[in-house]
């Protein structure tokens, strides 16, 4: 299975944090291990991470947490039962998305260490390999129905309890973002959990982070754009071009 990295409950003391409980929760291949330090800078504290995604370690994870004044960093799947407990003890959410075409280039490279023992593709093609993470034609696990489908349900709850960020505000120049953008989306963290920061240390968080965590390889916004075909355009179109609209990637179908 994959290993589960990213949800954050934070169980901090208020003299630090005004709103004391909160989950990150991350798509995998997405920036975990980007928000992860950020978070980790802006609060003075490592991240507890939970390696499985079952509802009951989740609970547990989150009481460790708790006990520990840390916080929680994991792929928690979506489900009504978890939503339940999040709402009912009062837990804020942020949640990072990435465009989905990086995400799937950027899982095929973490593949190629063999992760993902489920997906044995060494004797395909990079080109083969794509085709095979849009489609699931032969092992049946296509990319974004395993990352993405079972998450984005977080990001429904309202903005009260959920702040959505992205790969891409987040990234910096470096990553080919903006320099701007990356530290008033820090910003925008420590506000929707009321974290007193000021825009110089957000300057100084951001010059930090960049290309922090073992699975690092190039943090780059569009690199897609260098691996596609025109064939997996129009696979990707077919099969998830509504997707990348409704997330804010495209605007319509003419990419």
């Amino acid at each position: 299975m994959f290993r589960h990295l990213v949800l954050i409950a934070l169980f901090l003391p208020s003299i630090l944090l005004a709103h004391d409980k909160f989950i990150l929760i991350t798509t995998p291949k997405c920036g975990s291990h980007l928000i992860i330090h950020i978070l980790n800078e802006m609060l003075h504290k490592v991240d507890q991470r939970q390696l499985r995604s079952d509802f009951p370690d989740f609970l547990e994870e989150l009481m460790s947490a708790e006990q520990k004044h840390t916080y929680l960093s994991t792929h928690q799947p979506c489900d009504q039962e978890a939503v339940d407990f999040v709402k009912a003890h009062g837990y804020k959410i942020i949640f990072i998305i990435r465009d989905p075409r990086d995400q799937l280039v950027s899982l095929m490279y973490y593949n190629q260490k063999g992760y993902w023992p489920q997906l044995p593709m060494d004797h395909m093609s990079e080109s083969e390999q794509i085709e095979e993470l849009i489609t699931g034609n032969q092992f049946g696990l296509r990319a974004y129905d395993e990352c993405y489908g079972k998450r984005l349900g977080w990001a429904d709850l309202g903005s009260e309890v959920t702040y959505v960020t992205t790969f891409e505000k987040l990234v910096g120049s470096r990553g080919g973002g903006s320099d701007a953008e990356q530290i008033q989306e820090i910003l925008n963290i420590a506000a929707h959990l009321s974290i007193p920061i000021s825009p110089k240390q957000c300057k100084r968080i951001a010059k930090k982070v960049y290309g922090q965590g073992f699975t690092f390889r190039k943090g780059m916004i569009g690199s897609w754009t260098s691996h596609f075909t025109e064939e997996h355009k129009e696979l990707f179109k077919l099969m998830y071009g509504q997707q990348l609209i409704e997330l804010g990637y495209e605007d319509d179908l003419n990419w």
